[in-house]
């Protein structure tokens, strides 16, 4: 069972109060995890409210930054506008979201917004997965076409296939950059964050330092660690699913 509490946030722009809520237990049927650590779950719904908006100013604020307090409502006291997520602006709801998703997170960056190392590794590492996310649920080609021929014709499915491709292409030299830059101030201090690590590396295309990182993890017999590294021996760079 998935239960949240429900609290009162003021923004640290307009100063104007919000519901919000706060997770605090949940149950998941199923996960899907994938090689750059991002983790979707069945079941249930998880919205990462790390950045919150604001429904009155629209400005975006990071959640430990707001004032916050228990809702005690009155019987004669209208509800709160509740807080949104980056997923409630107006871009991530366009045909072209995850582009838009990509260009948005690319704009909180060059403005400064991430104003710690923390944040800006928390928010290089979302861009990150953003930009994976524009081939992350691409099959095999091959696989592809005979689920698709079924559905729609072949020259639709090669022309939505070469879009896709054509703009993770576009986005490739902002995720090499992004990769750069992250690799330079994330600090791996357990076996899974040196995992990390060696995958931000392997999605470069540093195929001598993903190994030489991957060398050094002393839990060798995991799933993930293994594929990762049968990735890296064959010279793949893209995102994958590590297991359901």
């Amino acid at each position: 069972m998935t239960t949240f509490q429900a609290i009162q946030l003021t923004c640290p722009s307009c100063q104007q109060p919000m519901g919000h809520y706060e997770l605090t237990s949940y149950f998941i049927y199923r996960s899907t995890v994938y090689s750059d650590g991002k983790i979707e779950h069945d079941g249930s719904f998880f919205e990462d409210k790390t950045i919150v908006v604001c429904p009155h100013c629209e400005g975006v604020f990071w959640r430990d930054e707001a004032k916050e307090k228990e809702i005690e409502y009155q019987d004669d006291q209208p509800e709160l506008p509740f807080s949104k997520s980056v997923w409630d602006i107006e871009i991530a709801r366009s045909e072209d979201f995850r582009k838009g998703m990509v260009l948005y997170y690319k704009q909180l960056l060059e403005t400064g917004f991430a104003n710690t190392t923390q944040r800006e590794i928390y928010l290089r590492i979302t861009l990150w997965r953003a930009i994976n996310d524009i081939i992350r649920y691409q099959r095999p080609f091959l696989k592809s076409i005979d689920s698709f021929a079924f559905k729609k014709p072949l020259l639709v499915f090669i022309k939505s296939r070469f879009s896709t491709c054509r703009t993770y292409r576009y986005f490739k030299p902002d995720q090499l950059g992004n990769l750069l830059r992250l690799t330079t101030i994330f600090s791996p201090v357990t076996d899974d964050d040196r995992l990390m690590l060696a995958e931000m590396y392997r999605e470069m295309g540093n195929r001598s330092k993903a190994l030489e990182i991957l060398n050094n993890i002393k839990n060798e017999s995991g799933a993930a660690y293994r594929k990762i590294k049968k990735a890296t021996l064959l010279f793949r760079k893209r995102v994958f699913i590590l297991g359901k």
